[in-house]
C-alpha cells in the first residue's frame, strides 16, 4: 500500500503552524529549554512536522500541532534562545522537536536575529532536520550559505533505504531519496553536515548499502556519521507494540539498559501483553 506523501503533509502542517505577521513569519513551539545534548545547549522545540516516524519521541505533540504550541516571532526565539546559551555558558544552540525546515523563511528570520544578537560570539547553530524538504527544494538551501561559519545541518535519516523508510514512518517510499538528495545538497553547498543513520530499525544489508550511498556523496562523510540507537519509552513502545515492529537493538530509557537480540524478543513479548500503553 503506497504510503503518505510528506511534500502535501507539510503544505497541510505549514498553514497551522505559522502565520506572516507583516513580512514576519511566526511559528509555533511548545518549550525552549537548557539541554544536555552536545555537552550542554539551548534548545527550542518546534510544532509540526512532515513525517509521522513511529519511534519519534515527540510523535504526540507533532500529531496534536493544530491545538499545541505558541506563536513565536524569529526576535522571540532568538532572544530566548540566546538567553538561555548565555545563561548557561552553552556553545550550541539548537531548533529539534519537530521538523525545523517548515515554514523555512522564519527559519531563516531566526538566524538573521542570531547573528546580530552575538551567536558567531558564542559557537555554533544545529539544525535538527530529515532533510526531505532540502533534497526537494534544493535553492533554499543557497539561503544558508550566509551562515556558513556558524551553522551546522545534522540530517536524521528515517531507515537505511527505500523499504524500511516506508515502515518507520508510513510514508511513500519514494521519498527516501530526498533525504539523501538533501545531504548531497547541502555537501555541494559546503554547509557544515552531519548524517544520523537509526541502526536499530536497519538490516545490516541495507546499512551496509547505505554506507556506500552516502559515500559516494562524499568520501569523507564517513566522519560525519552518527549511529543512533532508539530509546524505548511508554509512547513509541504502545506505538511499535500496535504495529508489530520490533529494533534489534534499543535502550530502555526507564531502566538505562541496552537490550539486542533474545533480550529484546523476551522485552516486547512482556510489554506488548501487557495493556498498560496509552494511545499517542
Amino acid at each position: 500500500m503506497k504510503g503518505y506523501n510528506p511534500i502535501d503533509i507539510g503544505n497541510i502542517v505549514e498553514k497551522s503552524i505559522s502565520m506572516d505577521v507583516n513580512g514576519t513569519i511566526y511559528r509555533k513551539y511548545y518549550r525552549f529549554r537548557a539541554t544536555k545534548f552536545y555537552g550542554g545547549s539551548s534548545t527550542a522545540d518546534v510544532v509540526g512536522c512532515n513525517l509521522m516516524c513511529i519511534y519519534c519521541w515527540s510523535y504526540r505533540i507533532n500529531s496534536m500541532y493544530r491545538s499545541i504550541g505558541v506563536f513565536y516571532s524569529p526576535y522571540d526565539v532568538a532572544h530566548k534562545l540566546m538567553t538561555i546559551a548565555r545563561e548557561n555558558r552553552y556553545r550550541f544552540i539548537r531548533i529539534t522537536g519537530g521538523e525545523p525546515t517548515l515554514a523555512y523563511t522564519h527559519l531563516l528570520q531566526v538566524l538573521e536575529n542570531l547573528v546580530s544578537m552575538g551567536i558567531r560570539d558564542i559557537g555554533r547553530f544545529i539544525i535538527e532536520t530529515n532533510g526531505i524538504l532540502l533534497g526537494y527544494k534544493p535553492d533554499i538551501i543557497r539561503e544558508l550559505v550566509n551562515y556558513n561559519d556558524f551553522i551546522t545541518v545534522r540530517v536524521s535519516l528515517k531507515g537505511c533505504s527505500e523499504e524500511e523508510f516506508s515502515i518507520v514512518t508510513g510514508a511513500d517510499k519514494n521519498f527516501y531519496s530526498y533525504q539523501l538528495m538533501g545531504i548531497k545538497n547541502l555537501v555541494d553547498y559546503s554547509i557544515d553536515t552531519r548524517v544520523v543513520i537509526p541502526i536499530s530499525f536497519c538490516k545490516t544489508s541495507s546499512t551496509s548499502l547505505l554506507l556506500e550511498r552516502l559515500l559516494d556523496i562524499d568520501k569523507n562523510i564517513i566522519d560525519r556519521i552518527e549511529m543512533e540507537i532508539v530509546f524505548l519509552y511508554r509512547s513509541n513502545m504502545d506505538r511499535l507494540c500496535r504495529k508489530g515492529l520490533k529494533p534489534w537493538i534499543a535502550i530502555d530509557k526507564r531502566l538505562r539498559r541496552v537490550l539486542r537480540g533474545l533480550e529484546i524478543d523476551e522485552y516486547f513479548r512482556g510489554q506488548c501483553s501487557e495493556n498498560s500503553y496509552r494511545d499517542t
